[in-house]
């Protein structure tokens, strides 16, 4: 994508402001130029990125041994905006300013000279990105009439009275994942003061009939064993004090028997793999005591292996960044104790980019917000000491 004319005016004018007698150069690029700590064998000690041509159609080359920088014969590349905004968040404030390079008067060899503008590239930058969404942001209409309190005692009744009829079709259709919504049910009980209402005696014995052979747990009787449905069961246990109602040796067994050699876990027998499933994992160990059972460090490789550009991690290895699996890795990096390899300023910055006018979280670009996104999204900037960056009364209302 190339800069529009129009924003390669208006940068251009914001220069001159600052700096009035730039417009008597000979300016031919605006780029920046973001030092290094140390030269390279050339002496050379920062990279130059152009931003756009000011009317030239040729491209900056950093001639090394000559150390100087020419134009290249080669025409100017489309700049990629969202890699130059990811590349530009990685860096220090301080270190990142727009330059103008003009042809050196009386050289043949189309020598160029840098010139500081003083300008941040911030700037510029969030008017390309404004430029370059194309579409008008997707959110969703808040209702005049909508509730401003949260029903407390509606939502305790709704859980509390959820499943007594087992015949109910509601109920049927969620079979697949009952360990889960038994596991989150009783969290927001917890929560709410309301942990009493629920049948203690009747989960655990319900948990203990879906344990199978091989150690792992099912959403329900008769279902397969998953990773996903084990975390739950271990933390319902957890929660109610009765991790022995369990073979915990035999839940351990089956997590090891899930990890690959590249240090992934599959999320059952049939081999799919995703970071969730490499959270579940460390997460029901360590709930167990057991993180020692698997190889650790080859799981925290895989997980790395998966984080992006932007700091987001995806599903796996070059899959785009999603607030879901972006939880599921701080929380996996948080558990093993290498929370310090994300970068918190780059990761949070585009976790507090999901949040919409109207308040609410999506888990990734151009998606509409909900609350089951606004938790992965909290969950992770709490995870990485960034909760403070977003609008907390605008996502409460």
């Amino acid at each position: 994508m190339r800069i529009s004319t129009e924003l390669q005016g208006e940068i251009m004018k914001s220069i001159i402001t600052i700096e009035p007698t730039f417009s008597q150069l000979p300016i031919t690029h605006v780029c920046h130029c973001v030092r290094n700590p140390s030269p390279n064998r050339y002496g050379m000690q920062g990279c130059v990125v152009p931003l756009f041509s000011n009317g030239c159609s040729k491209m900056l080359k950093y001639d090394s041994p000559k150390e100087s920088t020419t134009e290249n014969s080669c025409v100017n590349t489309p700049i990629k905006t969202q890699a130059l905004e990811g590349f530009l968040r990685t860096q220090r404030q301080g270190e990142v300013l727009l330059s103008v390079f003009c042809r050196s008067r009386g050289c043949t060899r189309g020598q160029t000279s840098s010139y500081p503008t003083g300008l941040r590239v911030q700037g510029p930058v969030f008017l390309i990105s404004q430029t370059s969404r194309g579409t008008p942001q997707k959110d969703v209409i808040i209702k005049s009439d909508a509730p401003d309190t949260l029903l407390v005692e509606k939502h305790a009744d709704y859980i509390a009275s959820y499943g007594s009829k087992k015949d109910d079709y509601e109920y049927c259709m969620s079979e697949y994942l009952r360990m889960s919504g038994i596991y989150w049910g009783l969290t927001v009980m917890d929560l709410m003061g309301q942990l009493h209402r629920m049948n203690r005696e009747e989960i655990l014995t319900f948990i203990k009939s879906c344990q199978h052979e091989c150690g792992g747990i099912s959403a329900s009787i008769g279902h397969d064993p998953h990773l996903l449905y084990t975390l739950s069961a271990v933390q319902i246990l957890t929660l109610y004090d009765s991790i022995n109602v369990i073979d915990v040796n035999k839940v351990v067994e089956y997590v090891q028997s899930l990890q690959k050699e590249d240090g992934s876990f599959a999320g059952d027998i049939w081999g799919e793999i995703d970071t969730r499933f490499s959270f579940c994992a460390v997460a029901t160990l360590a709930l167990l005591g057991k993180l020692d059972a698997i190889n650790v460090e080859k799981a925290i490789e895989f997980v790395l292996s998966c984080m992006n550009f932007d700091g987001g991690f995806g599903c796996r290895p070059g899959s785009e960044s999603h607030a879901g699996q972006i939880y599921c890795c701080t929380g996996f990096l948080a558990i093993t104790s290498q929370l310090h390899r994300v970068n918190s300023d780059l990761l949070g910055w585009w976790l507090c980019e999901r949040q919409l006018p109207s308040g609410g979280l999506n888990g990734r670009p151009e998606k509409l917000p909900d609350v089951c996104y606004s938790w992965w999204v909290l969950a992770s900037l709490k995870i990485i000491g960034r909760l403070h960056w977003i609008d907390r009364e605008k996502l409460r209302s």
